[in-house]
């Protein structure tokens, strides 16, 4: 799994010289930050890990719960830093979470579990495959709602990573 994110610091270019103060320029300039790190299919808490080692309060955090045919795996980035000045160099932004499977496999598989006549039940099929803490999709617990053309809902994480 790799975790990355972009840092943005305020530095001076003596390069660019402003016009009106005569001083140099001050920038944001991003960088790239982040590293990657295994997490073995267990069932159980994933142990908390920093992918940055510059960066031990950013770390990767969640939970892996095994079913009989498959895994159930939730991921988290977590800022844990304490916010210093300026505040915007302790923030993460563009964060990303990449997961692969070792030998490249599908991570995502799509479980087909109803009908394939029943038009509601299709979409159910296809809906199971997208589902994460920013992830819009139709309220787990009511059927009606997961037709196209109906209403959705954020659905966030309704148990949390332990």
């Amino acid at each position: 799994m790799t975790a990355a994110w972009g840092q943005y610091k305020r530095e001076v270019r003596e390069d660019r010289i402003e016009e009106r103060s005569g001083k140099p320029t001050r920038v944001w300039q991003r960088y790239t930050r982040g590293g990657t790190i295994e997490v073995p299919l267990k069932d159980g808490a994933v142990k908390t890990t920093a992918p940055d080692p510059e960066f031990p309060d950013i770390y990767v955090q969640g939970q892996i719960r095994h079913r009989d045919t498959h895994f159930v795996v939730t991921l988290f980035l977590v800022n844990a830093q304490e916010e210093g000045r300026p505040k915007d160099e302790y923030h993460i932004f563009q964060p990303q979470l990449i997961v692969q499977g070792i030998d490249n496999s599908p991570i995502f598989v799509k479980r087909l579990t109803v009908s394939p006549s029943d038009d509601d039940c299709l979409f159910l099929a296809d809906a199971e495959i997208r589902s994460g803490r920013s992830v819009t999709q139709p309220d787990a617990h009511d059927v009606r709602d997961r037709r196209p053309g109906r209403s959705a809902q954020h659905v966030g994480d309704r148990d949390g990573p332990g």
